[in-house]
């Protein structure tokens, strides 16, 4: 017994590190070595009882009874057990596994306190770096922002160097002057807004507000000055087809103020103003070759960036992704487009670009704030993207800028589905331009067709755009997702009225059939043929010749009554045909050819067919502009219903001024056309 407690005061005195001996626990990782120590000092405890045991046995205890030497051994079994030891078979040897693990335990603590050490090391060190970082921000955001401008500049010497004069180094060239014109502009801005505020709030309001009428009046005359003599020098002497356009513009016009709620107070600055910047958009790009060309580089550019939809359509569809046409090549070019409008928004350059526009159509129009940014908003994107941007305002909005709001969206279409128009085959560059063109149109007829005449304050602020987005691959994603809406809408309309449209020739043909009007003497009744005379009148009226108004005419009422993507469909038909019976006419001299009573062309020499006829190069870009809008009577619901589900204590002004809002966007859609038909040649 006194071994025994020299034993355990020997284990009282392990020692835990350097200088430190159990029982005086300085810290929390002391406290876990003492607890280790004891553990083990216990285990060398057990083990020297043992020992001593065995060795008094061998050497003189002969008298102990052969039970008892037995029950001793399985107590000290037993108790050896209960401490986690295992004794050996041989009673005569231990089983050194009770010292090998204690050993092993002391060296797993050891390196314990050698990763605890390490990684306390790594901590300061990283503390170190960024306060380092921190105290010198501005110093390091100094030198990244010199290494990369040095970078730039002989990246551009080198490019330059190697090939200059193309349209590839121009491109370049122009992208690089944009770029440090952009920030030029913009650090000047940002330096000296506030004093040109402090400035502009010192004038006299009353002087200030007489000085802008003035110029502004100014520049209108200019314009107005400009558009007579165009009218008058070139249309007139060069093409006089073309006055009949600015008769449908007349027209037009005349209608909407015929049929306005209140003609008596219609301000006639937003009219005069929009179709002004709706003739200058139209003059830049029909008219201008620097205009017209910077469009069809865009335009080209646009059509390269969509190709790069086939890698990943063809990686998720297969090889054969193209024998499905609009499923797998035209629907995904929606999702990448829409992704790259989310970076673009995240990058700040979509807010650039809209508050350009809604600068420039607020000192024309003289509209309110929000009615404006909507309009420039539905250039970019389509009316579903921007009831996040109105839905705050929409309880305060009176019912001409509900109105106005509407019309906006009738009027114009989403990037996703002017991309879908350019696959179809329209021209890209013109529907780029009608996108531009379609915006003020829309703001000129909206005040004339429905007149503010409400005593409810009209809002003074537009809301800021803001990307929500915490990353281009966020946006992107985000962007893409946002997709699926416009997909699945684009989707199920198709289907559905393609056969309700099927459904209803069937039921004309048979109804025509009762009465004779059947091939070969009389055409197939159907819905387009009874259209393309409904709205022949419209089609001669926008500038169209007369042997493709019927063609023309029969698109419109597609677009109208069932979807503009079918109009479209069928205007990148008729365009294709043209080009085959150019083809057809230049190779062959005697090259004959004649219409069908279905509206077919037949080409005489080699007996094909082109189904649905051809249309002149001057008809298909009045057309497009025509067909350009999101106005047919689905969209009528599907937008009051939009509206509807976020405001729905304005459900009834809703319903109200719907119809009107409709019969504006195509109002505008034929004023674009009729203002482009007026300067195509």
């Amino acid at each position: 017994m006194q071994e025994k407690k020299k034993n355990q005061r020997a284990g009282e005195g392990v020692t835990l590190g350097e200088g430190q001996v159990m029982g005086e626990p300085d810290n929390t990782e002391c406290t876990k070595v003492l607890s280790a120590a004891k553990t083990t000092a216990g285990q060398i405890a057990v083990m020297a009882e043992k020992e001593i045991h065995l060795i008094d046995f061998k050497n003189g205890n002969k008298a102990a009874d052969e039970t008892t030497l037995t029950g001793f051994e399985d107590d000290e079994e037993q108790r050896a057990l209960s401490k986690g030891y295992v004794m050996s078979a041989d009673k005569d040897e231990e089983d050194p596994t009770p010292k090998q693990d204690s050993i092993d335990g002391i060296n797993d603590e050891n390196d314990e306190e050698d990763i605890s050490k390490a990684l306390s090391m790594l901590l300061l060190f990283r503390r170190a770096c960024k306060k380092v970082v921190l105290k010198n921000s501005s110093v390091f955001t100094k030198a990244f922002k010199i290494i990369f401008f040095i970078g730039i500049c002989v990246y551009l010497g080198f490019a330059f160097h190697h090939s200059f004069g193309d349209e590839q180094s121009l491109t370049l060239l122009g992208l690089v002057c944009f770029a440090v014109g952009y920030f030029i502009i913009s650090r000047c801005f940002r330096k000296y807004k506030d004093r040109l505020k402090i400035k502009l709030g010192n004038l006299d309001n009353s002087r200030f507000t007489r000085i802008l009428k003035l110029v502004y009046w100014c520049i209108l005359g200019l314009l107005l000055a400009a558009l007579v003599g165009y009218v008058v020098i070139d249309s007139a002497e060069r093409r006089p087809y073309n006055l009949l356009s600015l008769a449908g513009v007349l027209v037009f016009t005349c209608v909407m103020l015929l049929f306005s709620t209140q003609p008596e107070k219609v301000r006639w600055r937003p009219v005069i103003g929009g179709l002004l910047l709706q003739f200058v958009f139209g003059f830049l790009v029909l008219k201008t070759q620097s205009g017209f060309q910077t469009f069809q580089w865009l335009a080209d550019r646009v059509t390269e960036y969509l190709d790069h939809t086939n890698y990943g359509a063809k990686f998720v569809f297969g090889a054969s992704y193209a024998d499905h046409y609009f499923a797998f090549k035209v629907l995904p070019c929606i999702i990448l487009f829409s992704a790259t409008i989310s970076i673009l928004y995240y990058l700040g350059a979509m807010q650039v670009a809209i508050s350009g526009v809604t600068a420039v159509m607020r000192f024309t129009l003289d509209t309110g704030p929000m009615e404006t940014l909507h309009a420039a908003f539905n250039i970019f994107v389509g009316w579903a993207e921007t009831v996040p941007v109105v839905k705050p305002l929409l309880n305060d909005m009176t019912l001409s800028e509900l109105h106005a709001v509407m019309t906006n969206g009738f009027a114009t279409v989403s990037g996703g589905t002017l991309i879908a128009y350019i696959l179809y085959g329209a021209p890209a560059n013109h529907l780029i331009s009608a996108s531009f063109m379609s915006a003020p149109a829309a703001l000129a007829m909206s005040k004339l067709f429905y007149p503010e005449n409400s005593r409810r304050k009209r809002i003074q602020k537009a809301p800021e755009i803001q990307s929500t987005e915490c990353g281009i691959i966020e946006a992107a994603s985000s962007g893409a997702i946002s997709s699926i809406p416009v997909i699945a809408y684009i989707v199920v309309h198709l289907i559905a009225f393609l056969g309700i449209l099927d459904f209803v020739n069937d039921t004309l043909a048979w109804l025509g059939a009762r009465v004779g009007v059947s091939p070969p003497d009389y055409p197939v009744l159907s819905f387009q043929y009874i259209t393309s005379y409904l709205m022949w009148p419209i089609a001669l009226l926008m500038g169209v010749e007369v042997a493709d108004c019927r063609p023309v005419a029969r698109m419109l009422g597609i677009k109208v009554f069932i979807n503009e993507f079918l109009a479209f469909e069928n205007l990148g038909i008729m365009r294709a045909n043209n080009r085959i019976l150019q083809n057809y006419t230049l190779s062959l001299t005697n090259a004959s050819w004649h219409w069908t009573p279905t509206d077919d062309i037949i080409l005489d020499a080699t007996g094909q067919i082109l189904p649905g006829g051809a249309i002149s190069e001057r008809s298909t870009t009045i057309a497009t502009y025509a067909l350009c809008g999101f106005s047919d009577l689905v969209a009528l619901g599907i937008m009051v219903g939009a509206f509807s589900a976020v405001t729905p204590s304005r459900r009834r002004d809703f319903l109200q001024v719907a119809p009107r809002a409709l019969v504006t966007g195509i109002t505008a859609c034929f004023l674009t056309a009729a203002m482009a038909g007026l300067m195509v040649d």
